[in-house]
């Protein structure tokens, strides 16, 4: 079973007017169901919504066979013996390398938070980061090169349907 964790833009794909890519979704969500594969988000989603429906929208998610997951021990947020884990400097390291670069050369990279996200799938040893956020899956090369493999939602279902 491939354990999936979903970007926030995925979990909003859901709530979206486009059913271009509320489709992808919703077929995850049918693989959730029948326990192909397992989704999960990690514990920032909540950083990545505005506070209010979609907030509200967020906390239902485990009626949908998405769970969430800890993230990175961080002082003051993280509790003792809680879900976070400890960073992977693998991770850290090519997060400053391509930043710096990124700077030198006028480039977009990901945010913080999209960082923390990805260093929490990590951290969790999840199989596939599902995303269709650009800055993410532009880098994804380097990102494999660390362990965490980056794909969207409905090149990782052709995927399956080739398997």
């Amino acid at each position: 079973m491939d354990r999936l964790t979903l970007d926030t833009n995925v979990v909003r794909d859901l709530w979206r007017d486009d059913e271009q890519w509320r489709e992808a979704v919703e077929q995850l969500l049918a693989l959730a169901e029948t326990g192909q594969v397992d989704l999960a988000v990690t514990r920032y989603i909540n950083e990545d919504v505005p506070r209010g429906a979609l907030t509200r929208r967020i906390g239902a998610l485990g009626e949908l066979r998405i769970h969430q997951t800890g993230g990175v021990v961080q002082l003051g947020r993280s509790t003792l013996n809680g879900e976070d884990g400890l960073g992977d400097q693998a991770v850290i390291d090519l997060e400053r390398q391509l930043r710096a670069v990124a700077l030198a050369i006028g480039a977009k990279t990901p945010g913080n938070t999209d960082w923390l996200h990805l260093h929490a799938h990590r951290i969790q040893r999840r199989d596939f980061f599902l995303t269709r956020d650009k800055a993410i899956l532009q880098i994804a090369d380097e990102l494999a090169d660390v362990g965490i493999v980056v794909i969207t939602p409905g090149d990782y279902l052709a995927l399956r349907d080739g398997v």
